[in-house]
């Protein structure tokens, strides 16, 4: 018996297959090799601006730490309370914030720029198992420092890792929590890495600081001559967020939400009082619910994610 022919429609595919190999492929690979060189040029400038990051955090936190040193390394009871213990009404960022955490009870949390390491080791209280990732090894040895000082070393994880490139499984946290890292980033580069790493049911957390006008950087310019003060250290690579650059998160994620703060109550930087404080944060409060139109002169926002849209294969 003769062997079975294969039929006309296998034979027309495969013919299909070596004519798109033969003269396609060029073009193909051409294509291919301008998008390897544009994605060289972004890794080096994101490279190059990790660097300086690096660079300018590391003597930060060269001083953080001397400083906290003094206090042993505890973590305030206040900033305790505001991460574990959230008031019904949270009237400072920090505290709304985290009041949309939920239970950290046995979830798997990632610490999105550590910085001084309060905040690890108060999720760390929580009952959270923490990864703390930040591109200074300073803050890095910080965190660990003040996790070994408050007892919760053995549910921290503290690492130098980059934050547009982490490496971790995909879908491997329960929380994503940042305390002002976005306005260091690209947030096109940021938000598919944060996508990827986050699990289906799970939320990301940041609270940064935003200007969609400069009335208010005015005002506080003008204060500090007056008080003869030098304006905070920032680095050259940081910008406030906008609306449009929060937007950039919506093509990566079904629930996009955010909350400004810090009108009136940006004042009490420049004339610290606890009385102040606390008028002028509930007065922030009943304006913003009265005159929504007030919150966009908010120089912090607290942006809430939820239900990424899109996967990725790991970092």
């Amino acid at each position: 018996m003769n062997p079975k022919h294969p039929p006309l429609w296998a034979l027309i595919l495969k013919l299909l297959r070596v004519w798109r190999l033969t003269f396609k492929m060029p073009g193909t690979l051409k294509v291919s090799s301008d998008k390897i060189a544009r994605m060289q040029k972004m890794d080096d400038h994101l490279s190059d601006q990790a660097r300086k990051e690096a660079e300018f955090f590391d003597r930060v936190y060269a001083e953080t730490d001397a400083k906290h040193r003094l206090e042993n390394y505890v973590v305030p009871d206040e900033i305790v309370r505001q991460v574990t213990r959230p008031g019904p009404r949270p009237l400072l960022h920090r505290e709304y914030a985290c009041s949309l955490l939920g239970s950290l009870k046995g979830k798997r949390l990632l610490d999105y720029g550590a910085g001084d390491g309060w905040n690890t080791v108060c999720f760390a209280k929580a009952g959270a198992k923490v990864w703390a990732i930040d591109i200074s090894q300073k803050s890095i040895e910080l965190t660990r420092k003040k996790a070994a000082a408050n007892g919760v070393a053995g549910s921290v994880v503290a690492e130098v890792r980059d934050a547009c490139r982490t490496r971790f499984p995909s879908a491997m946290f329960d929380v994503i929590y940042g305390g002002g890292i976005l306005h260091h980033l690209d947030v096109r580069a940021a938000a598919p890495e944060l996508c990827r790493i986050l699990r289906p049911d799970g939320v990301a957390v940041f609270y940064e600081p935003i200007r969609e006008t400069r009335a208010m950087d005015v005002v506080k310019a003008l204060a500090l001559r007056l008080l003869n003060r030098r304006p905070k250290e920032v680095t050259g690579t940081e910008t406030p967020l906008t609306r449009g650059r929060i937007a950039l998160l919506r093509p990566w994620f079904e629930v996009v939400r955010y909350r400004q703060f810090e009108v009136l109550s940006s004042a009490n930087a420049l004339i610290p009082s606890r009385t102040l404080k606390w008028f002028l944060l509930w007065a922030d409060d009943l304006l913003m619910r009265c005159l929504p139109a007030f919150a966009e002169l908010g120089r912090a926002v607290v942006i809430e994610l939820r239900r990424p849209l899109k996967g990725g294969d790991e970092g």
